[in-house]
Order: structure tokens, then C-alpha cells, then sequence
């Protein structure tokens, strides 16, 4: 098997011999994946794992990935209807309205979608 990503030296354990609380999926806290796809032009503030990553307008036809190992925050997006977000390969429910401003939404490990 090989890793990617490099930094942090992870430990890995046979699938066989590890154990969980939760699905079978939860063996190793994989990093958050989050894509960002802009239908309608938004006002977007982003945070991953704390540092600031988008403070500006993100026009209609933009997509955009992120990669976070604790959690993504919006901490504004000007018009929450003009997002699709897509979580680890899962659709999340729109934001809000179209023209809704919604502030501080997080989505990290215990998010679900």
C-alpha cells in the first residue's frame, strides 16, 4: 500500500486487526475532502483547519477542492444557494436560499451528510 499526503507519518494496522466505535470506514481519521461547486456568484469566507483559504467573491462555473484533517468553516457565504458542496464524496443540502447570507457553518468529522 502506499500513502499519500507524507507529512505527519502515519501509523498504519491490518484492516483485520483494527478496531472501531463507529462503521467500518472510521479505521484511520482520514483527511476531510470538500468540494466547492459555484452555481451562482457568492461572497465566500472559508476557513480550513483555521487558516482563512477564500475571503472573496467566487463567481458561477468555479469548482474548487479542499483537503482539512479537523474541519471546514464558512464563516460567511453572501448568497447560500449558490454552493453545491460535496463532503468526502457526499452531497451536503444546500447552505440556505438563494440570496440567504449564512454564517459559521462548520463541517467536520462528526458531520454526516
Amino acid at each position: 500500500a502506499t500513502t499519500t499526503g507524507g507529512a505527519g507519518g502515519v501509523a498504519r494496522a491490518p484492516l483485520s486487526s483494527a478496531t472501531t466505535t463507529g462503521t467500518a470506514g472510521e479505521v484511520a481519521r482520514a483527511p476531510l475532502t470538500l468540494t466547492m461547486e459555484v452555481t451562482e456568484d457568492s461572497w465566500v469566507t472559508l476557513f480550513v483547519d483555521d487558516e482563512r483559504v477564500i475571503n472573496d467573491v467566487v463567481t458561477a462555473g468555479t469548482t474548487r477542492t479542499f483537503e482539512a484533517q479537523q474541519a471546514f468553516r464558512f464563516a460567511t457565504v453572501g448568497n447560500a444557494a449558490g454552493l453545491n458542496l460535496t463532503l468526502n464524496g457526499k452531497q451536503l443540502p444546500p447552505l440556505g436560499d438563494d440570496g440567504e447570507v449564512v454564517r459559521n457553518r462548520v463541517f467536520d468529522l462528526e458531520t454526516q451528510p
